[in-house]
């Protein structure tokens, strides 16, 4: 059961990273984020839906999960907050990396 609920964390976080990937300037749903900005949605809304990739585990991890499973189960509440962790340590790790790349250009000149 641990191992289906990782998967499912995994694949969560993935889909995850990929809407918010999807979602930046330039790319196939850039317009979305400046669309939604001008119906003045809360943050309560805003966050889970596309503002914050952590908060996106709430909504998307439960759209995801009824989408592969059709129904709603107990597990949800271990994979959200798995889904929630692994995209920030993705996130704290890509900011770091993107950090270390930036301090090596600016040593090289």
């Amino acid at each position: 059961m641990a191992q289906a609920i990782l998967f499912q964390s995994i694949l969560t976080a993935l889909f995850i990273i990929g809407l918010v990937v999807a979602m930046q300037d330039g790319m196939l749903l850039g317009w979305l984020p400046k669309a939604l900005y001008y119906l003045h949605l809360p943050e309560v809304i805003k966050k889970p839906l596309y503002d914050c990739p952590a908060c996106m585990s709430s909504f998307w991890g439960v759209a995801v999960y009824y989408f592969i499973y059709g129904e709603l189960s107990v597990y949800l509440f271990l994979i959200v907050p798995c889904t929630a962790g692994i995209i920030t340590l993705v996130s704290n790790q890509l900011c770091i990396s993107i950090f270390k790349l930036h301090n090596e250009r600016l040593n090289e000149l």
